[in-house]
């Protein structure tokens, strides 16, 4: 696809937000600012100035959200975008482990996370619900464990490994471990030089920690969101991350997304019902 193609249709801000690609850069976009559209079209326009497809990384929160801009992406990309990765947070550190873990590791479902816990709390009659949800906050860096959570914490990672099993936090947290090590952090911080994380404002620590780790020197990460569209506050979703982006990032190129092609299309299915009527 050419450069033209690529820019085609798109208003003056989400030609800018495609563009910018070199430094840290926040797009501030709201629903129905076409943040998706921008995204895929950025990811096309990377490509088309050499970067390899490989060397990108499209990160949201959500499998449905994921699965739709892979489908756009296929849309208009060739079979280069096999080579991209486009998924979920969790899909990501699972992909980085992968490279780093033995192939013969399971991944606890939450039923079995709770089954394994009610086994190692039989004695001290805590609810493995309230347990697990304390062991989740701990791993994403929200709250900090107490004795009694620590003490449980360690029989229960043991337990993990034992049955050669991570959990889902493990996911995330196994990654951000490994990263903490140089050459593991050289290695994917050479792979990831292009980073674009869809509704930036409900990351949690844990995800702000590995995106920090990822972007490294390089420090392209493109961070596409809207303070007001915050939801996930209660996994933990640290607003402030959003909010103090320019700080993190020196040099950061912020950038508006405030064409509403969602209550244009709602005015004129409107207009065009009181027309028939």
């Amino acid at each position: 696809m050419t450069q033209s193609h690529i820019l085609n249709g798109l208003n003056d801000s989400q030609k800018m937000a495609v563009t910018t690609t070199e430094g840290p850069v926040l797009v501030v976009a709201g629903p129905g600012t076409g943040k998706t559209l921008t995204i895929i079209r950025r990811i096309a326009y990377l490509i088309n100035q050499g970067v390899a497809p490989e060397n990108i990384l499209a990160v949201t929160f959500t499998n449905r959200a994921a699965k739709e801009m892979l489908e756009r992406a296929k849309v208009i990309l060739d079979r280069s975008c096999d080579r991209i990765f486009i998924g979920t947070f969790h899909l990501l550190g699972l992909k980085i482990i992968r490279h780093t873990l033995p192939d013969n590791f399971i991944i606890f479902s939450r039923d079995e996370q709770l089954n394994l816990l009610k086994t190692l709390l039989k004695k001290s009659g805590s609810k493995a619900q309230q347990v697990a949800e304390k062991i989740s906050r701990f791993k994403n860096f929200i709250e900090e464990a107490d004795d009694e959570t620590e003490d449980i914490y360690e029989r229960y990672q043991s337990a993990l490994k034992e049955n050669s099993a991570l959990d889902f936090d493990d996911l995330i947290l196994g990654p951000v471990q490994m990263l903490g090590k140089s050459d593991q952090l050289e290695r994917y911080g050479a792979q990831s030089r292009y980073i674009i994380v869809d509704e930036y404002q409900d990351i949690n620590p844990a995800q702000y920690k590995l995106l920090r780790l990822l972007t490294g020197s390089s420090r392209n990460i493109c961070a596409v969101g809207d303070s007001d569209q915050a939801i996930y506050a209660f996994r933990g979703a640290d607003m402030g991350n959003f909010l103090n982006f320019e700080k993190d990032y020196e040099g950061t190129e912020r950038i508006f997304l405030t064409d509403n092609y969602r209550d244009r299309k709602s005015t004129r299915l409107n207009s065009s019902h009181t027309d028939i009527s």
